[in-house]
């Protein structure tokens, strides 16, 4: 997942983002696969037979609020700068630099 996640982050150009954010989703799934599987087995280990199917519920609830707050962010950190009242919604090369530079950013953020 870390893979997946790093090389999201290598490049601002268009294609080469497109390529890489393809191949990181594609990295991210086959290690979700992994995390998916986590809370049973973490509680099947750790936690007696009549705590575990609470733990496994704490467990994948926690997971999914994780994945959740990914909705969350993503629009406040990502927004179009500027003016959004122009009359015939045309967006400058500026505001296309400045959505790139956005969307980067946090690529990077959702890294740590």
């Amino acid at each position: 997942m870390a893979l997946g996640t790093g090389i999201r982050c290598l490049t601002t150009d268009e294609k080469a983002f497109t390529i890489l954010a393809h191949l990181g989703a594609i990295f991210n799934g086959l290690g979700g696969i992994v995390i998916g599987a986590a809370p049973s087995l973490v509680s099947s280990r750790w936690f007696p037979p009549n705590e575990r199917t609470t733990a496994t519920g704490i467990g994948c609830t926690f997971n999914q609020l994780g994945n959740a707050g990914g909705f969350f962010f993503g629009p406040w950190l990502v927004h179009l700068p500027g003016n959004h009242s122009k009359p015939d919604n045309t967006t400058s090369d500026t505001d296309v630099e400045d959505l790139r530079r956005a969307i980067y950013d946090y690529m990077w953020i959702s890294k740590l």
